[in-house]
């Protein structure tokens, strides 16, 4: 039940630094207008067992270049709950970084204006974290150069469940969330269930979604609606990975591309108004067709202009 308001710190790792313990808690803190002067965040945690933050608020922070306004690194279990992230002032941190954490755990949290422009993750940076779950959270007005509300990289297992994503923008990538692990052979899942991505934008691809070298990758009770990219040529999603589980999806008013995928199993998905970004007088060619149980119908098209493959499903109720 404290606030920590227009705090300013110099040559430390943060204004509240806690290490080697076995937990640490923030619940009912107010922290506003904090300054870091020189390299570090305006939380740091390292090397705690067990970190908990809950019905907290981070408002107006100016953590350092490439660090998180709340920061935990080599944290076994963090734990974010009930907390509001506001107004991010600096171009190039992210609201929360969780750099070779165990298991990351976000409930009922609001990330708003964040912005980082030069970097990624705009609301939450992952890195060498083996588990994350986002439940029920939001996110709004985010900015990044990739992944504007989420940048994960190296990440055995990411959930997202719940949440919403709306108006974010990527100057580059990932208008929503950026997902690259660098190497297709590490085991690796990402489950997007039940959630909403709405007018998110990205400057070349994947304005709501962009994932790379994930092996399976599902996508359940998801809805995407009027997404758009800012440049031509690009679509909602960018997906480079080894199979693509989709149900009970809705894709709505949206242009949809698909980089590389080995395997698609889908069952009940709309697509409504789906394309690529291409003039409307682009020659589609179609490559194959498959039925699924006479429920719907894939078909996987090449467009002549941008010499991309793209997949529309046609559902029969």
């Amino acid at each position: 039940n404290n606030t920590y308001q227009n705090n300013a710190a110099r040559k430390t790792s943060g204004t509240f630094t806690f290490s080697n313990m076995k937990l640490a808690k923030y619940i009912n803190c107010i922290f506003h207008g904090n300054i870091i002067q020189s390299r570090g965040s305006v939380v740091y945690a390292y090397k705690i067992s067990n970190v908990l933050v809950s019905s907290c608020s981070f408002i107006r922070a100016e953590p350092s270049p490439d660090a998180g306004v709340f920061h935990a690194n080599d944290v076994k279990i963090v734990l974010v709950m009930k907390t509001y992230f506001g107004e991010s002032l600096t171009k190039d941190a992210s609201v929360g970084k969780f750099v070779a954490c165990n298991t990351v755990f976000v409930a009922k949290c609001s990330l708003v204006k964040s912005h980082a422009r030069q970097s990624g993750g705009g609301g939450f940076y992952f890195d060498e974290s083996s588990r994350i779950v986002v439940l029920e959270t939001i996110f709004h007005n985010n900015i990044a150069r990739k992944g504007a509300c989420i940048y994960a990289t190296k990440t055995k297992h990411l959930t997202v469940q719940k949440s919403k994503l709306q108006d974010n923008l990527a100057t580059s990538e990932g208008g929503g969330i950026f997902i690259d692990n660098k190497d297709i052979k590490m085991k690796s899942k990402v489950n997007i269930i039940k959630t909403l991505f709405y007018k998110n934008h990205a400057a070349y691809d994947g304005s709501a979604v962009s994932i790379k070298m994930v092996q399976n990758v599902l996508f359940a009770s998801m809805k995407l609606a009027s997404s758009s990219a800012i440049s031509t040529l690009t679509a909602v999603l960018s997906l480079q990975i080894k199979a693509l589980y989709m149900q009970n999806v809705e894709f709505t008013n949206v242009s949809i591309g698909i980089v590389e995928i080995k395997a698609m199993v889908f069952s009940l998905a709309r697509f409504t108004n789906v394309a690529c970004d291409c003039p409307s007088s682009a020659y589609l060619n179609q490559i194959s067709s498959q039925t699924n149980s006479n429920k719907a119908f894939l078909v996987s098209y090449r467009c002549e202009y941008c010499k991309d493959n793209f997949y529309m499903i046609y559902h029969f109720a």
